[in-house]
């Protein structure tokens, strides 16, 4: 059932949010009229804590002049989940895993 709204609605989902399911997105842009489904296809809770500056974008246009994405708009991470920063340093500037002489 599309259940009319004032104006059209952008839900965004997180693939693979573990608090609030994407079918649940799917299921939400279902229900509503004229809504659209922006898939944000991240990790964790909300594009707000997997940050996007594609979902930023939409965001923005979306708020400022009621734009909404194409359909099936799909955004990736700025950044990987879980990134580690690279090794830095080595035995030769004091980073490595050699001790010095013991006096």
């Amino acid at each position: 059932m599309e259940r009319p709204t004032a104006h059209p609605v952008l839900v965004i989902g997180t693939v693979y949010d573990p608090a609030t399911p994407y079918s649940g997105a799917q299921a939400m842009t279902k229900e509503l009229a004229h809504a659209r489904l922006l898939t944000h296809h991240g990790y964790g809770h909300t594009a707000l804590l997997n940050p996007s500056s594609c979902i930023k974008e939409y965001e923005s246009r979306y708020f400022i002049d009621g734009t909404l994405p194409p359909a099936g708009a799909v955004c990736r991470p700025d950044t990987p989940p879980f990134s580690a920063p690279g090794p830095s340093g080595g035995v030769a500037t004091g980073g490595g895993a050699m001790a010095g002489p013991v006096s």
